[in-house]
């Protein structure tokens, strides 16, 4: 008799057990839901408010604006100059190529561009038509981008083990771009409108001096010489990571220093850390989504690792899963084939040693071993009503971090046609 009651008992906490589990779940997929759903929404982009008649007539025909940085924002800002009829500017930047944090590979995948950098564009595809400002240029469609809905997801931890968690395809939903990226999109839409004689790649900007009337004096030096050089403009347009600005090792300097107000909110934006992952399979043996982390941290936005199949929906012949490992516990100081073995093996632990059996190729994207960028995207920390706050009427920041839709290339974008704004205005005001 006693052993009965005993069995029926634990039958009894088992079966509670169950129920709240089940409940949580809910709950967190909820959290999850309401989470994306918030991520979805944007604001209007503005009306520009500088009026192009005006430049000509308010801004002395000597004055020039110097855009450090040729990422989204810093490029967006050159577009915004260009359609405003301001041409007496150039873009410094320190690498090697243009476009920052997006950068797209068409070797990988045969019938596929892949992202290497940023990948999801987060709201609704009506932005593309948005962000183009020449009227010339609206005649043409723009990207075709597919609804990405997951229709299979996993979850696993150390404390469930690896469970299918399907009902989320019900509720979340992102867009992507079908067969193209955001850095063609930049190349193909921005880029175009900006003379390349503008850009001057393999210029590391080291200190910037705004205390000489009206006039910023740049320092600099190129990639592969100590050899100083200075530059004179009227107004800076800085467009890089606000890791390139942050603490004691700021690789730009300032003169005067930034007051202690600007000094914190650049300190506070949180850069995550992050390295992407490409594989290359013969066959697909995975979900459409996979998270290695708990509902909890996933939906707190906490996890570690993220899988998804990098070419869903995108009517490729070819099978490749993309791993995004970001956040304090990355990857990111190991060197690439030791990523690789350590995703490989957690992805045979996952589906029974078919990563391995059906393995082709692989990329390996470390953006936080990414020179004059060290991270992927801001995850909190911003404060824009400082951020955006004009220094010393000659200097505007711009990046994803300046902005209110903060992580995501429109943002970025806008940022920068809110700082070339700021600066034509500051010039026709004459302060």
């Amino acid at each position: 008799m006693i052993e009965i009651i005993c069995c029926k008992r634990i039958r009894l906490r088992l079966l509670c057990q169950r129920v709240i589990f089940f409940v949580l779940f809910i709950f967190l997929a909820l959290l999850i839901v309401s989470k994306v759903l918030t991520s979805k929404s944007r604001m209007p982009v503005p009306s520009l408010y500088v009026d192009s008649d005006d430049i000509s007539s308010s801004i002395d025909g000597d004055s020039s604006i110097v855009i450090i940085g040729a990422g989204a924002a810093g490029l967006y800002a050159a577009y915004t100059l260009e359609y405003l009829g301001y041409t007496n500017y150039h873009i410094l930047e320190a690498s090697d190529r243009i476009g920052g944090r997006m950068r797209e590979t068409v070797d990988f995948i045969p019938d596929r561009p892949i992202d290497l950098g940023a990948e999801w564009i987060h709201v609704d595809s009506k932005i593309l038509e948005d962000l183009i400002l020449f009227d010339d240029d609206t005649s043409s469609p723009p990207p075709r981008t597919i609804n990405y809905q997951p229709q299979t997801y996993g979850f696993r931890n150390s404390a469930f083990g690896t469970f299918r968690f399907n009902i989320i395809k019900h509720f979340y939903a992102e867009t992507k771009f079908y067969n193209s990226t955001w850095f063609s999109y930049f190349r193909d839409s921005i880029l175009t409108r900006i003379p390349p004689s503008k850009i001057q790649l393999n210029t590391i900007v080291t200190n910037i001096q705004y205390n000489n009337n009206d006039l910023v004096t740049i320092t600099s030096k190129s990639s592969s010489s100590d050899a100083k050089t200075t530059t004179t403009c009227n107004r800076v347009i800085i467009a890089v990571p606000a890791t390139v600005l942050q603490d004691e090792d700021a690789m730009i300097t300032f003169d005067p220093p930034l007051t202690n107000e600007m000094t914190n909110a650049i300190n506070a934006v949180d850069l995550q850390d992050g390295v992407k992952l490409f594989f290359e399979f013969e066959r697909k043996f995975y979900h459409d989504q996979f998270f290695v982390a708990s509902m909890w941290e996933t939906a707190f936005g906490d996890y570690s690792v993220t899988y998804f199949d990098g070419l869903f929906r995108k009517d490729s012949a070819y099978h490749m899963v993309t791993v995004l490992d970001v956040g304090e516990n990355s990857l990111v100081d190991l060197d690439d084939d030791e990523i690789v073995e350590h995703f490989l093996d957690e992805l045979d632990d996952m589906y029974d040693g078919k990563a391995r059996k059906h393995y082709r190729n692989h990329v390996v994207m470390n953006w936080s071993k990414e020179p004059y960028i060290h991270g992927t995207w801001t995850e909190g920390g911003v404060s824009f009503d400082k951020l955006s706050k004009p220094i010393g009427n000659k200097l505007f920041l711009a990046g994803e971090y300046v902005h209110e839709e903060f992580s995501t290339v429109h943002a970025a974008a806008l940022s920068g046609r809110r700082a070339a704004e700021a600066a034509l205005q500051s010039m026709m005001d004459g302060s």
